[in-house]
């Protein structure tokens, strides 16, 4: 008996160490699991929950200040925080530094995924220099691997390959072209460009395919239409407004599709999904702003009356947002309901959306500048900020470039981390950082009054 008595007690002891063991094994998983997703007692015993920065750079391995503490770890780097605002700021031997506000907040994920440092003492080359010759424009792709220009009272245009580290330039002929050059859409791999022309007050468009630019494909002629303004679905295929009609056009197969929709003002499309504003309707003096999406429904998203109606779309981590300036007021709709708005001092004259995080929306002003609203969907705000000139451009996917008094400038899209790179650029053309990060390119005269391409290695 003795011994069946020792058995059983060995057995519950070890029975019950297991049971211990396993509590504190699950207790201790709950323990870490909360400590992972940022909670925390404070000092008043009060159990808190943080926030995750994720803190990126180009390049990376900048050191991390928070608060005016250093952090351990470099970029890109994460780290928890207690709600409320926090100071940030990037630091890097040898390079500028950024610093900016973060609103943090509890369980979630602020991403910091766009702050650029620039070298200081960067080597400056002379890519082309064009002598006596002025340039009527130099732009660059969305996708900032490619640029073109063209010489003054030259019937030839030029490609550059601006991510080479031997720039490719090539030249074609755009003779057949007539009629005044007007502007230009890029394709989203900037593999193609829709070229806008004013002939005898008539609008044509010609599609050039920069793999073969010598053939330009006159759109206006090949398919029997008048379009007033288009834009690019896809590398092969066009969206186009003739007489109030929207139409796709398909560039592989040379045809047009039916009306997919009628009384159309204006349009703004992220591939296949499309922003519409309708004329007014005569009855209640009001204009739709609509959503055509890729399975052909339509849907309303707002009624307005008023007359400067502008739109854009676009769609970050799967989101779509669409954002309608109507007269000053800007509002951005997600599932239809607002989920940002602003009363601007400006009625805006242009909109985009760039890179599907951000949408712009623009207006010169009398002084010389530029007013900028910019939303960001990443935060779900809208930035407003001025300009010191008529002309701006994107220098990378986050930054926004501007040249004033021969200077060159870059902020971020918030209009934050305001630096000077250079301070003899020439206005009225585009500057770009090549895609591969390299590089930095912009048009400035020389000592003798020449225009020259310059690119600064970053």
């Amino acid at each position: 008996m003795d011994r069946e008595r020792k058995k059983r007690l060995h057995t519950w002891k070890i029975i019950l160490t297991d049971a211990i063991i396993v509590i504190l094994v699950a207790s201790l998983a709950v323990v870490l699991s909360f400590i992972a997703m940022g909670y925390k007692f404070d000092d008043d015993g009060k159990l808190d929950q943080s926030g995750l920065l994720q803190a990126e750079s180009t390049p990376t391995g900048a050191t991390v200040i928070i608060d005016g503490e250093a952090m351990f770890l470099h970029t890109n780097m994460n780290h928890l925080l207690p709600e409320g605002d926090h100071e940030v700021r990037l630091e890097r031997e040898g390079y500028d530094s950024w610093q900016n506000t973060v609103a943090i907040k509890s369980g979630k994920l602020y991403k910091l995924d766009y702050p650029r440092l620039f070298k200081q003492d960067r080597e400056v080359k002379t890519i082309k220099n064009f002598g006596d010759k002025a340039l009527d424009f130099f732009l660059t792709s969305p996708d900032r691997k490619n640029a073109l220009y063209r010489e003054t009272d030259s019937s030839n245009w030029s490609i550059i390959k601006i991510d080479k580290d031997d720039p490719e330039i090539t030249e074609f002929d755009m003779s057949a072209v007539p009629g005044e050059f007007v502007g230009l859409v890029w394709s989203d791999d900037g593999d193609k460009v829709l070229t806008k022309w004013n002939k005898d007050g008539i609008i044509e468009y010609w599609l050039i395919d920069l793999a073969k630019p010598d053939n330009p494909l006159e759109i206006n002629k090949e398919f029997g239409l008048e379009f007033s303004k288009m834009r690019f679905i896809n590398g092969s295929e066009l969206l186009g407004l003739e007489s109030g009609n929207l139409r796709k056009v398909s560039i592989s197969d040379r045809a047009v599709s039916r009306v997919l929709i009628d009384q159309v003002a204006d349009f703004y499309n992220d591939n296949q999904e499309i922003v519409y504003v309708l004329d007014k309707d005569d009855s209640s003096d009001k204009r739709t702003v609509g959503l055509y999406r890729s399975d052909a429904k339509t849907e309303v998203i707002k009624k307005t009356t008023a007359d400067n109606v502008l739109v854009a779309v676009s769609e970050y981590l799967g989101e779509q947002y669409v954002g309608v300036s109507s007269g000053s007021k800007i509002e951005i709709f997600h599932e239809k309901e607002t989920v940002a708005k602003v009363k601007l001092d400006f009625v805006p004259e242009e909109a985009s959306a760039r890179i599907g995080r951000l949408m712009t929306f623009s207006a010169k002003s009398s002084d010389g500048g530029t007013n900028l609203a910019v939303f960001d969907a990443e935060r779900g705000e809208i930035f407003n900020f001025k300009l010191e000139s008529q002309d701006f451009f994107w220098l990378d996917d986050y930054l926004i470039g501007n040249v004033a008094e021969d200077k060159l400038y870059a902020r971020d899209f918030d209009g934050t981390n305001r630096r000077e790179l250079s301070s003899s650029a020439a206005s009225n053309f585009d500057a770009v950082i090549s895609k591969n990060n390299r590089w930095l390119y912009y048009l400035a005269s020389n000592d003798a009054g020449e225009l020259e391409l310059k690119r600064e290695e970053l």
